[in-house]
């Protein structure tokens, strides 16, 4: 076909590196940035709440306009926080061995599936580390008793989700391929 020689590979080397150097960059630049913006809004939220806490100390609002106003700005707080969370911790998570037992389920793991089946159990594990940084949050007195049960009533909903198409999606797959072969 082609015939690359000496200076044309070292060119075609030193694109290639430029490329995934640039992609990397990107990369984390956008991390950087979500990360940032995500940050500049849980200050504004916080400096809300320290609104709304100095008005009801004036008696500018009554304490149940304050509960209300309290208990939704919180439950943006700590969503905020576990955004945050999720976007710098999305890359270290380690699902490897959850992965592997349910590869071998997998009556012919594609690499499609593999890389669905992974993308699926990380989406599954922040889920289950969000429910311990809520529950953590309770037990230091960062959130109220109402606020956890709402909280947590949502996450444990999401993971059952999450826990469902992975059970959906390894069922499918299988079935996929005992049809295909018949």
């Amino acid at each position: 076909m082609f015939e690359l020689v000496g200076l044309e590979v070292i060119v075609l080397v030193t694109i290639v590196a430029a490329v995934l150097f640039l992609i990397v960059k990107y990369n984390s630049t956008l991390t950087q940035k979500l990360t940032h913006d995500k940050e500049e809004h849980l200050e504004h939220e916080k400096e809300k709440l320290k609104s709304a806490e100095k008005k009801y100390m004036q008696g500018k609002i009554k304490q149940d306009v304050f509960a209300k106003v309290k208990d939704e700005l919180n439950y943006k707080i700590v969503l905020t926080e576990l955004d945050i969370y999720r976007i710098k911790k999305i890359h270290t998570l380690e699902i490897e061995e959850k992965a592997e037992k349910l590869i071998q389920k997998l009556v012919h793991p594609t690499k499609h599936r593999k890389i669905t089946l992974r993308h699926m159990l990380i989406e599954s594990e922040l889920v289950r580390k969000e429910l311990k940084i809520i529950e953590n949050k309770l037990l230091k007195n960062e959130i109220d008793q109402e606020l956890f049960k709402r909280l947590i009533s949502e996450k444990e909903d999401e993971m059952l989700e999450k826990e469902n198409q992975i059970i959906h999606f390894v069922k499918s797959a299988n079935s996929d391929m005992i049809i295909e072969s018949e």
